[in-house]
């Protein structure tokens, strides 16, 4: 029985257990989050563990935006998902009636794994100009997915020609044809399988050549051929290199005369861009011709017909020049033959009717002297009579006479009259940079060009009536604004006819006028027309690469909006505000405005440059602000935002909750970068494909839109924009709105009251929402309000949906409450309480208050610790006042507790300890005999102490050990603190307190070594090179020692010879040595240098006195030495040389003196030469017999004397017949009486006889020596 009774517990006890383990357990939901694949399909999944039944939850996912997405739990705890998420941070709860569960781990962070497409586009232009004849529509579009996306990708671009698609494809870059120069197209690319698209609008490459064109005719008479013919060339211009070589082919440049058959023209040159053609043939009058040019794009021409002959054209142009070199007027005057006509609408046709080539043609200018009497002053050729400047001799009356083959022409002329030069100049408003100032722009002679040359001018300008200055503050144009200040009188001198004066504050001006000649002038003007801008900068959002800058500065009676200079470039910003990269530059078409296209997202500076006044020549322009005619220029800066994609906030209600089908959904875009055309799609989650609802926004104002008359159901709202898009899914629940109020220190308000922070979670977009009191006061609308609490007040938020939403008269509604109460007022319990301790150098502070927890504390002793509401306060240093304020939670009022700290004290000594200390000397250790605590504390490793709290007064005293007089030797320094009794506690030790409290000794050992050699007291000297001649005397060096008085010093030198070398070293040595041992030695180099050897050349004659070699030593040598003949079979008697020894030339001789310190050696050069031995052609002799018999007597013919006369001898030698039985040129006493020729016979011998012999001296101017010579030739 027992054991059945046992057994029915134990099933019981199961059945309980696995009944509480099957229940709901919605305490501990779990949440498992999915990341995407794509930008927008995350999910998050809510299940309830525990198994059924689950009845009555519902899980609320709650977005960025703060919109709320609802799902029943099944009644198996399910799984449900949300999903299409996007990226971003969510929150999930579960309510169950008035239960609610908020997930422990919100927000919950959806992620993805998608990367977002990064796209760029380029474009080609088209071949042609987009006016050109064979333009068509060539251009390119490439588009390249540079990284991201999943694929596969659609690429599509819309352009004039429509739509043109590619794909779906793997591809990451796709290139389209058929695109207008020009033209801004829209192209999209979509990844298909997360459908997220991109859109850019790019402006597709220009082709911006200029088309060619027509240019005009040269005639030109052709007498040879007839006096109605003409010599013709045509020019065109062509801007492109391939469209110059097209035109060049045959057939491509015709001409038609009198519509013959087109025939080719002929190239005559190309300059630049103008080509010029001829047509030898020629034209005749009245011809008519058809030109025709193909240049590869565009086909133009011409049709016309020639001029007929004007035989009397001749014009002449008279002016007058006023020359600032003379101050006096000069007549010119242009005669031309020939001239400018149209013969065709646009054309610029030259036509010479005078004869070419121009050998037959010519001018003449005469001046009538008197009535009827003509004088010739120029006669030139043709080329003059086309265009002739001739400058006239004066003023009168002339003619000019032009004549060819053709035809003779005769014009009479007047020159101008002769008036002020200052009379034509005019002055008028003109446009201004600076905003709300004006200009003046002066001609100086209207009748010529603006830039022509004038003589120097000065104007100077002042106000009227006159001030020294005026002070300018314009607000544009952007970086130009500013102050600015102008002093006047302004004067500014110029040699260029026009003159753009700006940046003048309005009013009226007194302008003087003074010429280089002294020709003055005044005028009075008044500048009125002033410069206005309204400037306008716009970003218009794109895609990743392509927002568009519009800017337009709004201009009005602004210089530099006619000045064609005038620049805009868009630069990146460097990231302090200046220049970066350049981007684009840009012209601006009308009136600085204007747009830069596919701009990436950055920071940028527009730039606007060669800002001046309208004219292009600089030196035409002056400001008066920057007193010069320089371009400037003005920038701002441009932000182009970041693209982002867009998020969205969705939320949906019910109008009627008795109406399912009075439902709608609010869709808005809460973030990213909106881009337009916005399309609004409404699906059934069922048929995603079918749009329940669609709408198309184009108004860039707008960010949202209401699907109205939506039943119950679940949903999904896309938005999509040509760059991106976003799905989001909604439940649609008839199901009353539940709303929450927040407010500040949670609804508790300190006494007596003041301003409280309310706030319902609904959207203002979504709802009206009242606020009102407990009194039925209307305090506020919104969600939320800030309400003025002076005693605890109920509030009420009443909300309903706004009828932009809910147009039926039933609209779903509801109310929700928030009580505000005031709080508790801190105050302290009993009195305070202090504890010194043991140590005396602290105490503690003890407060118990009554508050609220937890506490803040500030102030002596703070932070403390806090058990329960009793604060103890950190340790305090004894001797400082506490003073503590604190506050509870709810900060309503500070307490304040403070007062005189408690007498703490006692002696309190910490000897410091000391670092190992070694010193020199006895006399290096600390010599004070009291310390104070400071320096106590600071002794050793600052780790010594006496307590801040005595009870007397301390005084610290220090001694040495006795000085042993060992070179190495230990010292104890002793400390000696001691407190005496302090009677008066006035803080100091006076006369008769000599009662000792208390006393302690702290002891330092100082080890004494000295090891430090003495140091020398001069300054050392250093190494040093000297003549053998120039040693020095060794310094005497004197030492010191910084223990010992007693210092010795020694000196030792040594000489040190080389076997390389006659050069030598001396080592000095110094050494000085103290008591200890301690050495310091100092040695020094003297490097002793021999005297150089010297050379010296000495001429002498052979006839000259003998030479005393050693009157030429130098006077520092030594002439104990001995002389050596090096060269020469010559003797010297001592250093005595006699030259007639001597031969004739070059001979070496050496001389040393190596006996004593310095050694000594000399080179001599002896050159001996003839140069006083008279050379006189009476001294030459010449032989009378020659004896040929070799024995040694008379063997050959010999010249004597001059032998030192350097004489060149030629010889002839004569028989009896006269005939030259022998010659030379430079003879050498080498004739023996044998003839050369063989003169006789075989025989080279000559016979015996007397023969007759001519002597020449060469190069000498000397009449030649003759005579007789007998040969003995037996």
């Amino acid at each position: 029985m027992k054991l059945e009774r046992l057994l029915m517990h134990v099933l019981l006890w199961i059945f309980a257990v696995i009944t509480m383990r099957a229940q709901c357990d919605a305490n501990n939901f779990t949440v498992t989050v999915s990341p995407g694949g794509c930008p927008a399909d995350g999910n998050i999944e809510v299940l309830l563990p525990g198994g059924p039944p689950c009845t009555g939850w519902q899980a609320i996912l709650t977005n960025p935006g703060g919109v709320e997405t609802i799902r029943n739990i099944p009644i198996d705890g399910g799984p449900i998902d949300f999903n299409s998420l996007a990226v971003g941070d969510y929150t999930i709860r579960l309510v169950n009636g008035t239960t609610e569960l908020f997930y422990a781990n919100n927000p919950v962070q959806v992620t993805t794994t998608y990367q977002a497409m990064q796209i760029s586009g380029s474009s080609q232009a088209p071949s042609c100009p987009n006016t050109a004849t064979h333009y068509t529509p060539d251009g390119t579009l490439n588009i390249t997915i540079d990284n991201g996306g999943n694929g596969p990708f659609l690429y599509e671009v819309t352009s004039q020609f429509g739509l043109q698609s590619f794909g779906p494809t793997s591809n990451t870059s796709h290139t389209f044809g058929n695109m207008e120069g020009g033209e801004s197209v829209s192209f999209t690319v979509t990844d298909t399988g997360c459908n997220v698209s991109q859109t850019q609008d790019p402006i597709i490459a220009s082709n911006d050549d200029i088309v060619s064109n027509y240019f005009g005719a040269n005639f030109s008479r052709d007498c040879p051929s007839g006096c109605d013919r003409y010599n013709v060339g045509f020019r065109i211009l062509v801007y492109s290199q391939n469209g110059q070589n097209n035109v060049q082919l045959p057939g491509n440049a015709t001409i038609s005369v009198n519509g013959g058959t087109p025939e080719n023209l002929s190239v005559t040159n190309v300059n630049g861009n103008t080509i010029n053609f001829s047509y030898p043939p020629g034209l005749g009058e009245n011809d008519t011709y058809e030109l025709e040019f193909d240049d590869g794009c565009a086909v133009f021409g011409e049709t016309a017909t020639a001029p007929l002959m004007d035989n009397d054209f001749l014009n002449v142009f008279s002016d007058i020049i006023y020359e600032e070199a003379t101050c006096s007027f000069l007549h010119v005057i242009n005669v031309r033959g020939s001239g400018f006509i149209n013969i065709s609408p646009g054309s610029n046709d030259n036509v010479s009717f005078f004869c070419a080539p121009n050998s037959a043609n010519t001018i003449t200018i005469d001046q009538e002297t008197s009535p009827g009497t003509w004088v010739t002053i120029f006669s030139g050729n043709s080329l003059d009579v086309n265009n002739l400047f001739y400058t006239l001799p004066g003023p009168g009356h002339y003619r000019a006479i032009g004549t060819d083959d053709c035809h003779t022409v005769t014009r009479e002329f007047d020159t101008l009259d002769e008036t002020d030069p200052l009379d034509q100049m005019t002055i008028n408003d003109s446009s201004s940079i600076l905003e709300g100032t004006g200009a003046v722009v002066i001609d100086r002679i209207p009748t010529m060009g603006s830039s022509a040359p004038i003589p120097a001018t000065t104007y100077e300008i002042s106000p009227v009536p006159f001030v020294p200055s005026l002070t300018i503050n314009p607000g544009n144009p952007f970086s130009l604004a500013g102050p600015y200040t102008i002093n006047f009188p302004l004067t500014y001198t110029t040699s260029i006819n026009r003159s753009f004066i700006g940046d003048l504050p309005p009013g009226d001006y007194e302008i003087n006028i003074t010429d280089v000649c002294n020709n003055q002038a005044q005028r009075l003007h008044t500048v009125s027309t002033l410069a206005q801008y309204n400037p306008s900068i716009q970003v218009v959002n794109g895609c990743f690469n392509s927002s568009r800058i519009i800017y337009d500065m709004n201009p009005a009676n602004v210089a530099s909006t006619l000045n064609p200079r005038a620049e805009v470039e868009l630069w990146t910003d460097n990231g302090n505000g200046e220049l970066g990269t350049l981007v684009q530059g840009d012209i601006p078409p009308d009136f600085l405005s204007g747009s830069f296209d596919n701009v990436m997202s950055g920071d940028y500076i527009l730039r606007f440059v060669n800002i001046n006044f309208r004219s292009t020549n600089l030196n035409e322009n002056f400001s008066v602000v920057t007193l010069n005619n320089n371009d400037r220029e003005y920038r701002t800066s441009v932000t182009v935002a970041s693209f982002q994609s867009i998020t969205v906030s969705t939320s949906g209600s019910f109008c009627d909750l008795n109406d399912t089908s009075s439902g709608f959904i609010y869709t808005e875009i809460t973030g990213g970068t909106p881009t337009y055309p916005m399309t609004y799609e409404l699906f059934d989650v069922s048929n995603p494909s079918i749009a329940i609802q669609t709408h198309t926004e184009t108004d860039i104002s707008v960010t949202n839109h209401l699907f109205q008359n939506v039943s119950d159901g679940s949903y999904q709202v896309r938005i999509s924009t040509p760059c991106d898009g976003l799905d989001s899914n909604i439940d649609l629940i008839p199901a009353p709105i539940q709303a929450s109020i927040s407010a500040n220190n949670n609804g508790a308000i300190c006494a007596p009251g003041g301003d409280v922070d309310l706030s319902i979670d609904l959207p203002e977009t979504l709802f009206d929402i009242v606020w009102t009191d407990d009194q039925g006061n209307t305090v506020g609308i919104g969600s939320a309000i800030t309400a003025l609490v002076t005693s605890p007040t109920l509030f009420t938020a009443t909300y309903e949906f706004n009828p932009q939403f809910c147009t039926s008269s039933v609209i779903n509604s509801n109310s929700v409450q928030m009580q505000i109460d005031f709080l508790q007022e801190l105050a302290q319990i009993g009195l305070e309480s202090t504890t010194c301790d043991v140590s005396g150098a602290n105490y503690t502070l003890t407060v118990e208050l009554a508050g609220t927890s937890p506490y803040m504390v500030m102030g002596i002793g703070a932070p403390g610790t806090f058990n329960g509401n009793v604060w103890t306060s950190d340790p305090i240093p004894a001797g400082i006042d506490y003073n503590v304020n604190f506050e509870d939670v709810n900060i309503c009022s500070t307490l304040t507790v403070s007062d005189v700290a408690p007498n703490c004290c006692v002696f309190q000594v910490t000897c410091p300890t000391f670092p190992p200390v070694t010193l020199e000397c006895y006399d290096d250790l600390p010599s004070a005999t009291s310390l104070t605590e400071v320096e106590f504390e600071a002794l050793g490793n600052a780790d010594g102490s006496i307590g801040d709290f005595p009870c007397g007064i301390i005084e610290i005293t220090a001694a040495n050990s006795q000085d042993m007089g060992n070179c190495s030797t230990i010292v104890t320094r002793t400390y000696t603190i001691t407190e005496y009794e302090d009677t008066n506690a006035n803080g100091v030790r006076d006369t008769g307190e000599n009662v000792i409290l208390n006393t302690m000794g702290c002891q330092q050992t100082i080890v004494i070594e000295d090891n430090i050699p003495p140091a020398f007291v001069e300054n050392l000297p250093g190494d040093i090179s000297v003549s053998c001649d120039a040693i020095p005397v060794a310094n005497m060096l004197i030492a010191t020692d910084n223990c010992d008085s007693n210092v010795q010093v020694n000196f030792t030198e040594e000489a040190i010879f080389s076997n390389i070398s006659d050069d030598f070293i001396i080592e000095r040595l110094w050494e000085a040595t103290d008591s200890c041992g301690n050495l310091e030695q100092f040695q020094q180099i003297v490097m002793v240098v021999q005297p150089e050897k010297e050379t010296v050349i000495i001429d002498a004659c052979v006839e000259d006195e003998r030479i005393d070699l050693i009157t030429n030593l130098p006077s520092s040598f030594d002439t104990n030495g001995i002389f050596e003949v090096i060269s020469g079979n010559v003797r010297l008697d001592g250093s005595l040389l006699d030259p007639s020894s001597f031969g004739i030339g070059e001979h070496q001789i050496s001389y040393s003196s190596t006996e004593g310190t310095c050694k000594y050696f000399m080179d001599f050069t002896i050159r001996i030469n003839t140069n006083c031995v008279p050379c006189n052609t009476s001294e030459i002799l010449a032989s009378n017999t020659v004896t040929a018999n070799s024995d040694g007597i008379n063997d050959f013919f010999e010249i004597q004397g001059g032998e030192y006369c350097d004489y060149v001898f030629g010889l002839q030698i004569f028989n009896r017949w006269g005939q030259i039985i022998y010659e030379s040129d430079n003879y050498r006493n080498d004739w023996s009486g044998f003839s050369p020729n063989n003169t006789f016979g075989s025989s080279r011998t000559l016979p015996s006889g007397t023969y007759y012999y001519i002597i020449s001296v060469q190069n000498q101017e000397v009449e030649p020596i003759n005579g007789f010579i007998y040969l003995g030739a037996d």
